[in-house]
């Protein structure tokens, strides 16, 4: 972004591109939730979630951390962390145990689980991806 003589102009320029960049990350997180849905709703935890970022395939027992080859990963392994990083170990296990008993807990999963893809989304998207060092459409403006 190019400066000019004018703070208060700068000042605003800073604003809207703050905005801007915080738009575009939320629009991601949003995306990526939505994806998380789709894929949950459908009820397959092997199923392979492509809008998630690939993780370390240690399965081959590879020798050298640096070799570790990536893979994309399954629904339940976003869902583990997603539970993991929510903290809310007791509510899970409640709504097992409600299951177990033959209690209809259709809402309270499908409310845990957008809290999964809302917690997934938020600490998976790549944040650095939407910055943008130079705004090109402001340079061109003041020459």
């Amino acid at each position: 972004m190019s400066y000019s003589d004018d703070p208060v102009l700068d000042a605003q320029r800073h604003y809207d591109a703050a905005h801007a960049y915080e738009e575009r990350v939320l629009e991601a997180e949003l995306q990526m939730s939505t994806e998380f849905m789709k894929l949950a709703l459908r009820g397959d935890a092997g199923a392979i979630a492509d809008f998630a970022p690939p993780v370390l395939d240690f399965s081959k027992g590879v020798s050298n951390v640096r070799n570790v080859p990536r893979r994309v990963p399954r629904l339940h392994e976003c869902i583990r962390e997603a539970v993991d990083s929510l903290d809310n170990e007791q509510e899970l296990m409640q709504l097992l145990l409600n299951a177990a008993n033959g209690m209809d807990v259709r809402a309270d999963a499908t409310l845990l689980l957008s809290q999964c893809a809302a917690k997934f989304a938020e600490t998976n998207v790549d944040e650095d991806e939407f910055l943008i060092e130079d705004d090109e459409s402001t340079d061109g403006a003041e020459e």
